[in-house]
Protein backbone atom coordinates (compact mmCIF):
# COMPACT_ATOMS: atom_id res chain seq x y z
CA UNK A 1 0.00 0.00 0.00
CA UNK A 2 1.54 3.33 -1.17
CA UNK A 3 0.63 6.18 1.46
CA UNK A 4 -1.28 9.40 0.33
CA UNK A 5 0.29 11.72 -1.35
CA UNK A 6 -0.43 14.31 1.57
CA UNK A 7 1.73 11.99 4.01
CA UNK A 8 4.72 11.40 1.61
CA UNK A 9 6.25 14.75 2.35
CA UNK A 10 6.50 15.25 6.03
CA UNK A 11 7.62 11.59 6.11
CA UNK A 12 10.18 12.69 3.29
CA UNK A 13 11.17 15.97 4.86
CA UNK A 14 11.73 13.95 8.72
CA UNK A 15 13.88 11.28 6.76
CA UNK A 16 16.23 14.12 5.34
CA UNK A 17 16.36 16.44 8.47
CA UNK A 18 17.18 12.83 10.22
CA UNK A 19 20.01 12.14 7.74
CA UNK A 20 21.62 15.92 7.45
CA UNK A 21 21.67 15.87 11.34
CA UNK A 22 23.21 12.54 11.92
CA UNK A 23 25.89 13.75 8.47
CA UNK A 24 26.49 16.54 10.25
CA UNK A 25 26.92 15.53 13.78
CA UNK A 26 30.38 14.75 13.81
CA UNK A 27 32.20 18.38 13.35
CA UNK A 28 35.89 17.06 13.79
CA UNK A 29 37.19 16.15 10.33
CA UNK A 30 39.42 14.01 12.32
CA UNK A 31 38.12 11.73 14.52
CA UNK A 32 41.19 9.41 14.90
CA UNK A 33 43.71 12.22 15.34
CA UNK A 34 45.49 11.53 18.03
CA UNK A 35 45.36 13.97 21.27
CA UNK A 36 47.94 16.69 21.90
CA UNK A 37 50.44 15.92 24.58
CA UNK A 38 53.43 17.29 23.02
CA UNK A 39 53.68 19.99 25.93
CA UNK A 40 51.87 20.33 29.71
CA UNK A 41 49.57 23.27 27.61
CA UNK A 42 48.67 21.01 24.96
CA UNK A 43 48.06 18.10 26.94
CA UNK A 44 45.82 20.71 29.25
CA UNK A 45 44.07 21.90 26.29
CA UNK A 46 43.56 18.75 24.79
CA UNK A 47 41.89 16.92 27.87
CA UNK A 48 39.55 19.79 28.78
CA UNK A 49 38.29 21.02 25.50
CA UNK A 50 37.36 16.78 24.76
CA UNK A 51 36.12 16.78 28.61
CA UNK A 52 34.10 19.93 27.94
CA UNK A 53 33.05 18.70 24.48
CA UNK A 54 31.59 15.28 25.43
CA UNK A 55 30.02 17.15 28.47
CA UNK A 56 28.14 19.34 26.15
CA UNK A 57 26.88 16.76 23.87
CA UNK A 58 26.08 14.97 27.34
CA UNK A 59 23.49 17.69 28.00
CA UNK A 60 21.82 17.72 24.77
CA UNK A 61 21.31 14.02 25.61
CA UNK A 62 22.87 13.04 22.53
CA UNK A 63 24.32 9.88 22.92
CA UNK A 64 26.64 9.70 20.06
CA UNK A 65 29.59 7.87 18.41
CA UNK A 66 31.10 11.78 19.08
CA UNK A 67 31.31 11.66 22.96
CA UNK A 68 32.86 8.01 22.94
CA UNK A 69 35.48 9.77 20.44
CA UNK A 70 35.75 13.04 22.71
CA UNK A 71 36.41 10.55 25.42
CA UNK A 72 38.80 8.35 23.99
CA UNK A 73 41.25 11.51 22.71
CA UNK A 74 40.73 13.00 26.20
CA UNK A 75 42.13 9.16 28.16
CA UNK A 76 44.79 9.38 25.70
CA UNK A 77 46.33 11.81 27.67
CA UNK A 78 47.05 9.77 29.95
CA UNK A 79 49.89 6.41 30.10
CA UNK A 80 47.91 3.64 30.15
CA UNK A 81 50.54 1.64 29.31
CA UNK A 82 50.52 -0.84 32.62
CA UNK A 83 46.69 -1.35 32.30
CA UNK A 84 45.21 -5.03 31.60
CA UNK A 85 44.34 -4.05 27.82
CA UNK A 86 40.27 -5.10 28.61
CA UNK A 87 40.79 -2.31 30.90
CA UNK A 88 42.48 0.39 29.45
CA UNK A 89 39.09 2.26 27.70
CA UNK A 90 37.55 1.93 30.86
CA UNK A 91 40.06 3.41 32.99
CA UNK A 92 40.86 5.56 30.95
CA UNK A 93 37.22 6.98 30.75
CA UNK A 94 36.97 7.32 34.36
CA UNK A 95 40.48 9.02 35.03
CA UNK A 96 39.30 11.71 32.30
CA UNK A 97 36.02 12.22 34.37
CA UNK A 98 37.77 12.58 37.66
CA UNK A 99 40.46 14.45 36.79
CA UNK A 100 37.89 17.05 35.12
CA UNK A 101 36.00 16.90 37.99
CA UNK A 102 39.37 17.80 40.16
CA UNK A 103 40.24 20.65 37.81
CA UNK A 104 37.08 21.83 37.81
CA UNK A 105 37.24 22.67 41.75
CA UNK A 106 40.24 24.00 42.22
CA UNK A 107 42.41 27.01 40.77
CA UNK A 108 43.99 26.30 38.07
CA UNK A 109 46.37 28.87 36.40
CA UNK A 110 45.45 30.38 32.67
CA UNK A 111 46.13 28.60 29.89
CA UNK A 112 49.02 31.03 28.87
CA UNK A 113 51.32 30.02 32.22
CA UNK A 114 51.35 26.62 31.17
CA UNK A 115 54.08 25.68 29.62
CA UNK A 116 53.91 25.26 25.75
CA UNK A 117 55.95 23.09 23.23
CA UNK A 118 58.83 26.16 23.04
CA UNK A 119 59.17 26.22 26.63
CA UNK A 120 59.31 22.45 26.76
CA UNK A 121 62.18 23.01 24.07
CA UNK A 122 64.28 26.25 25.43
CA UNK A 123 63.97 25.21 29.24
CA UNK A 124 64.23 21.11 28.64
CA UNK A 125 61.37 20.72 30.61
CA UNK A 126 60.00 16.90 31.14
CA UNK A 127 57.77 17.38 33.48
CA UNK A 128 55.28 20.27 34.90
CA UNK A 129 53.19 20.08 38.44
CA UNK A 130 49.88 21.90 38.05
CA UNK A 131 50.37 24.77 41.81
CA UNK A 132 49.50 23.92 44.31
CA UNK A 133 48.86 20.19 43.74
CA UNK A 134 50.43 16.89 43.13
CA UNK A 135 49.56 16.36 39.29
CA UNK A 136 51.85 16.27 37.42
CA UNK A 137 52.35 16.12 33.62
CA UNK A 138 55.79 13.90 32.03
Amino acid sequence: MIPSRRYVTPILCLVLLFCWQSAGAMTDPYPLKPPDTSSPRATMKTLMDNMNRAYQKHLVRDYSEEIRIYLRRASGCFDLSEIAPNLVRDVGTETALLLKEVFDRIQMPPFEQIPDTSAVHSEGLTRWTVPNTEITIT
